[in-house]
């Protein structure tokens, strides 16, 4: 598989993804907030696959979250920028952690918003940061929520392949 990298304003193509969720994240009475501070370099990314990115990773944060905010962060540090996608939802069990981002995993509890899910999402957000030569990790508490941040470097790509 392999990118169309251009040049994107990350935190406006964020920003606009994420508020698709908007209204889904009012009515449910969640707040949605996004924080950016100044990207001083530029940032390339292939637009479609961060799209797969953000959509799944803010989709997940409003089904495991039954009220509260959710919080998207954009920053640049160290040569790299990073995006967080932080909720105050249901948590996730220290002993699935390590497995979240394992293709079909499915972590069976009864505090989501819905039980749909074929455990596909996180291994390709996954797979699709790595596209982006990036990382991925998850923190969480159960009862208090998840943090799902990556990192990326500013570098200008001119095409990514999938080496797995």
């Amino acid at each position: 598989m392999e990118g169309k990298f251009s040049k994107v304003d990350l935190g406006a193509l964020t920003a606009h993804l994420a508020s698709v969720f908007r209204s889904a994240a009012e009515k449910a009475g969640i707040e949605l907030k996004i924080s950016q501070q100044l990207i001083r370099d530029d940032v390339f990314v292939d637009v479609d696959m961060w799209e797969k990115i953000i959509l799944n990773l803010v989709s997940n944060a409003i089904k495991y979250s039954k009220q509260g905010s959710i919080n998207i962060s954009i920053w640049q540090e160290n040569g790299q920028v990073h995006v967080s996608v932080a909720d105050n939802g249901i948590g996730i069990a220290h002993d699935q952690l390590d497995k979240i981002f394992e293709r079909f995993h499915r972590i069976e509890n009864t505090g989501g918003r819905s039980m749909e899910g074929t455990g596909i999402g996180l291994a390709m957000v996954r797979e699709l940061v790595k596209l982006h030569h990036g990382s991925i990790h998850a923190e969480s508490e159960p009862g208090k929520g998840s943090v799902f941040s990556s990192a990326f470097p500013l570098v200008r790509h001119t095409s990514c392949r999938n080496r797995s």
